[in-house]
């Protein structure tokens, strides 16, 4: 793994993406912003089915192949981004591993530590 210690994280996940699969083994984890806490779906959601405003996630559960999402970073107004890393059936631990690597060079800093500095 030392290899990989000098990346970015957008570097890391092309190499995970060349080297496992040679496809793109990632998706945003919704396409959608998120939305106000107590909504179970966006607003303008309301009247249609979840696999309308989440089609990355529920795919994988039907094939039963394994993902994490890791939080990538935010949108101008602030709100939360994630990626969605996935792997073939039975491949768990890369999806962890590879959720772990990213994390690592790529640590989820919130709003509130960034003004920190």
């Amino acid at each position: 793994m030392s290899e990989i210690t000098d990346l970015s994280a957008s570097q890391l996940l092309l190499l995970y993406r060349d080297r496992v699969f040679g496809f793109k083994p990632m998706t945003p984890t919704l396409p959608v912003v998120a939305f106000p806490v107590g909504l179970n779906r966006p607003q303008l959601y309301i009247n249609h089915p979840q696999g309308d405003w989440s089609p990355f996630t529920y795919p994988f559960n039907l094939t039963q192949q394994p993902a994490a999402s890791v939080p990538c970073g935010f949108t101008k107004n602030g709100l939360p981004v994630g990626v969605q890393i996935v792997a073939a059936k039975y491949r768990d631990l890369l999806v962890l591993q590879a959720a772990k690597a990213y994390e690592n060079v790529s640590p989820f800093i919130t709003l509130a530590q960034t003004a920190k500095y």
